[in-house]
């Protein structure tokens, strides 16, 4: 979470912005930069001691946070920006193709609001939402775990309503096993519909491992 730190924007723009949601910006930057520097350079005895100690002790994430209150203030800042810029986007388009749809790729696997996206805020202004999740390709049946686990956290996160697609990842590593347990967990994970991810190259067992998945999921498909 502290690589976080090590870059990000202040220009005038963004100065301006944070300042309409009381956010000095300019003081969080003051804040950060010793952080920033112990992270990208092991000249600073103490800086480098302190991310030591914190690297081997059981320093959760909340208590990083609360230490230094100007990161959970950026990140807040960071989701409502990333928000106002979809909402812009969906008003734009919509105007000109009242049913279009507004599609967010969800690729960032675990760290979502580290990087402003704020699935809670952003349904509203979106139409649906894809998983790129692609964890079959990875050639192992440990990983399935960590799909199920990302496609609830979209669907806790952007609520139940909203048009969710999942992807199997069908890449030559892959396996018919893995590609019908994606197509199962997606199916339990309440998603809406299937996108095949990557199938440059996906072998024909692999494509019907697909089918295979949507039988033992006793789903219909329409």
């Amino acid at each position: 979470m502290l690589q976080i730190v090590t870059g990000t924007c202040f220009c005038d723009s963004c100065v301006t912005a944070a300042k309409a949601e009381g956010f000095d910006l300019k003081a969080a930057q003051r804040a950060m930069l010793p952080l920033a520097g112990w992270l990208s350079t092991n000249d600073d005895l103490a800086g480098e001691h302190y991310l030591q100690l914190l690297r081997a002790s059981n320093t959760s994430a909340e208590a990083v946070l609360l230490h230094h209150p100007e990161i959970f203030d950026w990140l807040k800042f960071r989701c409502n920006s990333m928000t106002r810029m979809f909402a812009r986007v969906h008003d734009t388009v919509t105007s000109i193709k009242p049913k279009i749809d507004v599609r967010l790729n969800a690729f960032i696997y675990d760290a979502w609001k580290l990087a402003g996206i704020d699935c809670t805020a952003l349904a509203p202004h979106l139409g649906s939402i894809r998983s790129s999740n692609y964890d079959e390709q990875e050639g192992r049946i440990g990983y399935m775990e960590h799909k199920r686990q990302f496609l609830l956290a979209v669907r806790a996160g952007a609520g139940d309503d909203i048009l969710f697609l999942s992807s199997i990842g069908i890449r030559p590593k892959a396996t018919p096993e893995l590609v019908r347990k994606g197509v199962v967990i997606s199916s339990e994970c309440g998603a809406d519909g299937l996108s095949l991810g990557h199938y440059d190259g996906a072998l024909l067992h692999l494509l019907e491992a697909i089918g295979d998945g949507l039988r033992d999921a006793d789903v219909t498909v329409r």
